[in-house]
Formats: C-alpha cells, structure tokens, sequence
C-alpha cells in the first residue's frame, strides 16, 4: 500500500522469481490513502483506508477487484488492520474508539451487504485519544500501538476473547510512536 497519489494505492507484485526483475502485475487507485492490509486465507486483502466513508475495503486478489467497502464510524479513518477468523480488528483515528472490531465473511448477507460485514465493537484507551496505528493478533489477544502519547501509553493488550467486549487487560508507556508490531 502507499498514500494517495495520483498511482493506484494498492498493488500486488508477483514474486514467483524473487531474483528476476520484480513488477507490478496489477493494482486498484482507490480514492484515499491506503495505510494497512492484511490477507486473508479467504484470497481477500482487508486494506485500512483513509476513506472516511469506506475505512475497510475488502480485494478479491484473484481478480484485483474491490468485492466490498465498508464505512465503520462515518468520519473516521482506518490506520492499521489485522484479519482473521471471520474479523477484522482496525486502528482507527483518535475521532472514533481506537480499536474497532468488524466481524461478517464472504456472503450470506445479501445485496446491500454481500459480506455480512456488521460493526462487532470499539474500544477507546484509557489515556486519551491517541490513533491506532498498528494492530497484530495472536490467540484471544489483540497488540495494539498508538502514537506517542505524551504522559500516556502507546502500546496495549486487548483481551478479545468476548469480540463484542473487547477488554484492555495491560499497557505500557513507550516514549515514542509504535507503528508495527509482530507477534508469534
């Protein structure tokens, strides 16, 4: 993914030879900044946007179409995404809760809403409004960093054993942006 230009945000490189020269196979120019994606054992990507009205938007990679734009909290964008088990866990900016979980799959939900995809919950840190910009999950824990928060903490386990009360259960002040993390 890149930010909004005048190219398409987001593009899918082959790499079925990493040691021949690499080019892009295809893309889609969306109409804001993609800032994260996630793939789905599905085939899907689940990409973060800057849409305000269309935060998570869903790529068939097998035809690099956009199969599906959901708008979660009307005027907010979407920082960072992690999908996986049917859910999509989205960082959000600090005008909506920072955490947000989308829940939904491929189809059953008819035609305004092919994806079942339906707002699970939010929650907000405890120390401000800070945006999400990285989200990573492993079993029922969701790992989230924000930007620095002066006085505050940038780094938080949620427990998301419960998607519809998603609890934090730790923190920790970093000092400074947190703008990836992995787990294993």
């Amino acid at each position: 993914t890149r930010p909004l230009s005048a190219a398409q945000e987001f593009i899918k490189i082959s790499i079925a030879n990493p040691l021949a020269l690499l080019s892009v196979s295809s893309g889609i120019d969306f109409a804001s900044s993609a800032y994260g994606v996630s793939l789905g054992a599905d085939g899907n990507a689940y990409i973060a946007t800057g849409d305000a009205t269309g935060e998570l938007v869903v790529v068939q990679l097998s035809s690099m179409s956009t199969a599906y734009t959901y708008d979660v909290t009307s005027g907010s964008l979407a920082r960072s995404v992690y999908f996986g088990g049917g859910y999509a866990f989205l960082g959000m900016n600090a005008s909506v809760p920072e955490i947000v979980v989308v829940g939904g799959g491929v189809g059953g939900g008819g035609a305004s809403n092919p994806w079942s995809v339906a707002l699970v919950a939010g929650i907000a840190n405890t120390t401000g409004t800070i945006d999400a910009m990285s989200v990573a999950v492993s079993g029922n824990y969701a790992f989230v960093g924000t930007l620095n928060n002066t006085g505050g903490r940038e780094f938080y386990i949620v427990n998301i054993s419960n998607k519809s009360a998603p609890t934090i259960v730790g923190s920790l002040e970093i000092g400074a942006n947190v703008n990836g993390i992995a787990v294993n």
